[in-house]
């Protein structure tokens, strides 16, 4: 089934890989660490979804197998972390969105923040905005599927 998924994203390699590599997790959590993954802190759970996601995503957007696998040879530090150039050409590892990293990282944690109901709904639309001025003024990015 995963694999299908894969291959209704589009007929290259990376879909059909990204399809396994979410299958495989999967089997992998069921049969062998979903009862140790119970177990972790909420926080350590988190960590590990964003994880598995982010790697799951760099598979679906390098549809160069050579790219992907010298993106996660870089990622791992395999071949030292000496040259970063594709992983710096990629716009989503560029210096600007660091600071967006990191705070997409704070915010899915799990953490309770006491602010008013009002004030809470009120960030969330300035973020929302701010996200789409973003978008917006940004380069041309054409919906995934208008390639298929």
């Amino acid at each position: 089934v995963w694999m299908l998924t894969g291959l209704w994203h589009g007929a290259s390699l990376n879909y059909l890989i990204w399809g396994l590599y979410y299958g495989l997790i999967l089997l992998i959590e069921k049969l062998l660490l979903g009862k140790y993954l119970e177990k972790l802190p909420n926080a350590l759970r988190h960590i590990y979804t964003i994880f598995i996601f982010l790697l799951g995503w760099t598979i679906f957007r390098l549809e160069n197998i050579d790219h992907l696998l010298v993106a996660f040879k870089a990622l791992f530090g395999f071949n030292g972390f000496g040259n970063l150039n594709l992983l710096i050409d990629i716009q989503a590892f560029q210096v600007q969105y660091i600071f967006y990293f990191i705070l997409g990282i704070i915010l899915c944690m799990p953490i309770k923040i006491n602010i008013n109901k009002k004030i809470k709904d009120l960030l969330f639309i300035i973020l929302f905005i701010y996200t789409i001025t973003v978008m917006v003024t940004g380069s041309y990015n054409p919906f995934i599927y208008f390639r298929f």
